[in-house]
């Protein structure tokens, strides 16, 4: 069995943070918490958590005793081990049994710590001061003469036989202490304390008002007369390329089409002109042709080198089919066969030609391609919106209709009327959006919002707003929209009157007294510790919260 050598004994209104201070200066490992009727530790379940949680910590080994069965459960239930008498626990030697009242000689039982208290009793409400740690009674049993049959109960489950030593014994001490706890606490439940907090629930009414707003990246401060705030304007930009389907339907033969880069390594340097049609092929004989007039540029000469001139130019089958949907690939010039120049002018591709067919195909319309663009552009402005909304101040408000979108760049892989069934649009787009901050808005609120409230009534924080109408010139930097604005308000309540109309009325007459005020929608009653039932007749025993 262990035994316990310290005795810990904590105050009616003492913190949990108080008797862990205490705690932490005793070198014993064994020690028992001597807690009195209704203290304040066993009504405060987080301050119980918060003493396990040092006592685990520790290392140490700690008893909690009391009577208060109440708070014995609860500490309980968080871990802690508990019990109603201590006797049985104090740290008795292993010679105890054989000493006599003709010895005058007993064991060291135990040590008893308390706390000093401040000249202000707990009575009046306040918290005993808490001074330098000591030992205000320490007994040790060879001091007192005590019989052998004495006995071992701590709360008189046996009168102990008559001392031939002095008076104030161990356990009568503990005994007195226990008892002037338990006076003190039931005093404090009845006179310290009760407490009631009501928080009442104004009728509110609604205020609307609309009022048209002028923000201007010119401004640098509100004008609440003419309904202006400053205004500014940030800028994102956004590119995305993506595969679409091809919808259209062709029965017609079509030719493949594509664009490859012509080489002008001829010297001396000469810039020559061809004309529409002029064909170049493929090492296995594919014919293509250009559709328009070109002019390729000359060679240079860079350090004694050659640098061929080059152009990109588009071409077309000369014939229908899927056949000529060739990968990129090396083109010579059939003119200039058997000549100087069918070595240094040449072509080459990056990309496949795409679009021959015969038959029945799949082709690209206008519709196609327009779609295409139209939804890159929703993605990104998309997109443009999210960056915005993350990235944006907390200090600044953005509307959702308060942007705009501008295509910067696009690329379309396939013209329309191509047989294909696949092509890519890419775009780069930049999104401007209007801001402005959003206590500029605030206060221009409720400089319109005060001349429809009287004096005196609640305003409640929370607004809501609705903005329409939006129209922004980016260019001017101005921007103009409405603000329909929703505003609660409510009666005000005299809290002294209040507070003397709910005193000594238990839940049910406050609420009655409640529901019979027209300005009221209810209240919400809390009474502590929670066995009282009433508030307090004490005014000032009663709180009072207003909801806004």
């Amino acid at each position: 069995m262990e035994y316990f050598s310290k005795i810990l004994h904590i105050d009616l209104e003492e913190s949990a943070q108080s008797v862990i201070e205490r705690f932490n200066i005793l070198d014993d490992h064994n020690i028992i918490f001597a807690i009195p009727m209704g203290a304040q530790i066993f009504h405060n379940l987080s301050e119980l958590k918060l003493l396990k949680q040092d006592i685990d910590k520790s290392g140490k080994n700690v008893v909690l005793v009391s009577q208060d069965e109440v708070g014995l459960e609860l500490a309980r239930d968080i871990g802690f081990k508990v019990e109603e008498e201590f006797l049985e626990l104090l740290s008795p030697t292993e010679d105890t049994h054989r000493y006599s009242a003709d010895t005058h000689k007993h064991p060291k039982v135990l040590d008893m710590i308390y706390r000093q208290p401040e000249h202000k009793t707990a009575v009046q409400g306040k918290t005993p001061g808490l001074q330098t740690e000591k030992p205000i009674v320490k007994r040790d049993l060879r001091e007192s003469v005590i019989d052998e049959k004495e006995g071992t109960g701590f709360w008189g489950e046996e009168k102990p036989h008559k001392s031939t030593g002095r008076i104030f014994t161990t356990t009568n001490v503990i005994i007195f202490f226990i008892i002037a706890s338990v006076i003190v606490a039931t005093i404090s439940a009845i006179i310290v304390l009760p407490k009631t907090t009501i928080t009442v629930l104004p009728k509110k009414e609604t205020v609307v008002v609309d009022i048209p707003i002028t923000a201007d990246i010119s401004m640098s401060e509100i004008d609440t007369i003419k309904n202006k705030i400053p205004g500014q304007i940030v800028k994102v930009e956004k590119e995305k390329t993506a595969q679409f389907k091809a919808t259209g339907r062709t029965g017609s033969e079509s030719k493949a089409r594509g664009t490859i880069v012509i080489y002008n390594a001829y010297t001396p340097p000469q810039s020559p002109t061809w004309i529409g049609g002029t064909r170049f092929e493929t090492s296995d004989g594919k014919i293509f042709k250009t559709i328009q007039k070109i002019t390729v540029p000359p060679a240079k000469i860079e350090n004694e080198k050659v640098v061929p001139g080059t152009i990109e130019v588009e071409v077309v089958a000369d014939i229908a089919g899927s056949d000529y949907n060739i990968l990129p690939s090396e083109f010579t010039m059939p003119a200039f066969k058997g000549t100087s120049k069918f070595n240094v002018f040449y072509g080459k591709s990056t990309l496949a030609m795409r679009g021959g067919s015969k038959g029945e195909g799949i082709v690209i319309v206008l519709d196609d391609i327009e779609n295409a663009k139209k939804e890159i552009e929703g993605e990104l402005l998309e997109a443009a919106k999210n960056e915005l909304k993350e990235n944006l101040p907390k200090d600044l408000e953005f509307m959702e209709n308060a942007i705009a979108v501008k295509i910067l760049e696009e690329k379309i892989s396939d013209q329309a009327g191509t047989v294909i069934e696949n092509f890519s649009v890419s775009l780069k787009v930049s999104a401007m959006a209007f801001l402005f901050k959003e206590d500029d808005m605030k206060s221009l609120v409720a400089k319109n919002i005060e001349t429809k409230i009287m004096r005196n009534e609640i305003v409640f924080k929370d607004i809501r707003k609705r903005y329409s109408n939006v129209d922004i010139d980016f260019s001017a930097g101005i921007m103009t929209f409405n603000a329909n604005i929703e505003q609660d308000i409510a009666a005000s309540f005299n809290e002294e009157d209040l507070k003397t109309a709910f005193a000594g009325k238990n839940e049910s007459e406050i609420r009655d007294y409640v529901l019979s005020q027209d300005l009221m929608d209810g209240a919400q009653v809390n009474f502590s510790p929670f066995w009282v039932k009433k508030a307090p007749s004490n005014k000032n025993k009663i709180n009072i919260i207003i909801e806004k």
